[in-house]
């Protein structure tokens, strides 16, 4: 061996000595993984040169008020009881329009991305330099809205991708 690697044999022997020190089996050491799935926030499809956007909160169920609490507030006679029913109605109704205004900023945003990376997700193309500025730009938000929005969500398209990963660092020369 020595002679066929040109190397000493007391090169051979520290080698011999190192390889010896290695583990054989490397990964039993390593601690227990926890293994996480990815649920993508967004499904994406194609029909038809179409995009289809759908957020993936079927599971959640549908935002309503309760009709036996309107009815109740309706019926009341005390004035008191109908004002604070009233208020509660009010705060609910306005959480129900909260969330549905989140839902929409969302598929907005997601709807820009896909127009700014089209190529990437048809497989025509890598990703193009896109920045948060710019989406917030033609979605007609600001900025920080599309940070947020994008905030650890999942995008699915024949794979998943974060969201984040999407935008890019616009490239510029430097002369």
């Amino acid at each position: 061996v020595s002679r066929d690697l040109h190397l000493s044999t007391a090169r051979i022997k520290e080698y011999i000595h190192m390889i010896g020190q290695l583990d054989p089996r490397p990964i039993m050491n390593m601690p227990g993984t926890h293994t996480e799935y990815i649920i993508p926030d967004i499904l994406v499809s194609r029909e038809k040169e179409e995009w289809r956007i759908s957020l993936n909160d079927s599971w959640m169920g549908e935002y309503k008020c309760n009709g036996h609490y309107i009815r109740m507030m309706q019926d009341t006679q005390d004035p008191e009881l109908r004002a604070y029913f009233q208020q509660k109605l009010e705060r609910a109704r306005y959480v129900i329009n909260c969330v549905e205004q989140r839902r929409s900023t969302i598929v907005k945003v997601v709807g820009v991305i896909l127009e700014l990376q089209e190529g990437y997700f048809l497989q025509e193309g890598g990703l193009t330099p896109m920045s948060m500025e710019q989406v917030a730009a033609r979605a007609g938000i600001h900025t920080s809205t599309v940070s947020r929005a994008i905030k650890g969500k999942y995008l699915q398209y024949k794979r998943s991708v974060l969201l984040k990963d999407l935008f890019t660092a616009s490239l510029t020369s430097q002369e």
